[in-house]
């Protein structure tokens, strides 16, 4: 968010509504990869991107994102499933 403020902002002390929506969708994606990384832990076998989305919901690209969020992040690691298929599991 700090990138995010320009000088006026930050001698003010206020925020636009941009600079605060961009605040509000970090949170957001938090809360995601925490929903992500809790339903991987809780599945007996690596998950897909398109199986993540299905037990958490939220768009294909969002659970790709939060995977490779978290992958970067070394909280979890990706592994081959099947036949060039790959899954996630908790690292």
């Amino acid at each position: 968010m700090l990138g995010s403020l320009t000088l006026g902002e930050c001698a003010s002390g206020l925020a636009d509504a941009e600079s605060i929506e961009v605040a509000d969708k970090a949170s957001l994606r938090e809360v995601y990869d925490a929903r992500v990384l809790e339903t991987l832990r809780d599945a007996s076998e690596p998950l897909s991107p398109a199986e993540v989305q299905e037990r958490i919901g939220g768009t294909a690209q969002e659970a790709r994102t939060a995977l490779q969020r978290l992958a970067a992040a070394r909280k979890i690691r990706r592994t081959w499933k099947s036949r060039g298929h790959h899954g996630y599991l908790v690292a």
